[in-house]
């Protein structure tokens, strides 16, 4: 992929790889702005594209009213809107393939109060991603005992389980 290509022929490129579905690239990379608090029902929030256009989208329901989703699409796809706030949200994970083929819009859930954004990895994990989130490299070493570096990633050992909350684990009575 060329590194000075625009966001069109970024797009054009990943879909051309069909490693990653157009709707997805197209959720990932044009300006929407998912505004949760713009719509007073529950599961409900308020898309905004970079036309101005506004949809209501339905993210429990994977519902949304804009023409693609109406018109377009089986009733098991979701349009570009309802996949955006369902990754703004943190509802769905963006998979490693698109985040890899996307060149993902630099206000990407910006007015979304969620603490993380969830991408999920090669190896079928997910990555939460918050401010506090740092990168770390092969080289970085880590505390992990390793009981607690066999089990998945949200889940420690259930020594450190009960060392987190406070509990002292083993010969102490």
């Amino acid at each position: 992929m060329n590194a000075y290509a625009t966001t069109d022929e970024k797009s054009t490129e990943a879909k051309d790889t069909d490693v990653v579905d157009e709707r997805t690239v197209r959720a990932l990379e044009e300006p929407l702005t998912v505004l949760p608090d713009a719509v007073d029902a529950v599961g409900m929030v308020r898309v905004v594209s970079h036309t101005q256009e506004e949809y209501t989208v339905d993210v429990r329901a994977g519902n949304c009213e804009c023409p693609d989703a109406q018109y377009n699409l089986d009733d098991d796809t979701d349009c570009k809107h309802v996949r955006r706030a369902k990754f703004a949200l943190g509802l769905d994970a963006v998979s490693a393939e698109a985040l890899d083929a996307c060149d993902v819009e630099p206000n990407f859930g910006a007015f979304v109060d969620e603490d993380a954004v969830r991408a999920a990895t090669p190896d079928g994990g997910v990555i939460e991603a918050d401010d506090d989130a740092e990168v770390l490299t092969e080289d970085d070493e880590t505390d992990e005992c390793e009981t607690c570096a066999a089990l998945s990633d949200d889940l420690p050992c259930f020594e450190h389980f009960m060392q987190e909350r406070g509990y002292s684990v083993g010969g102490d009575a």
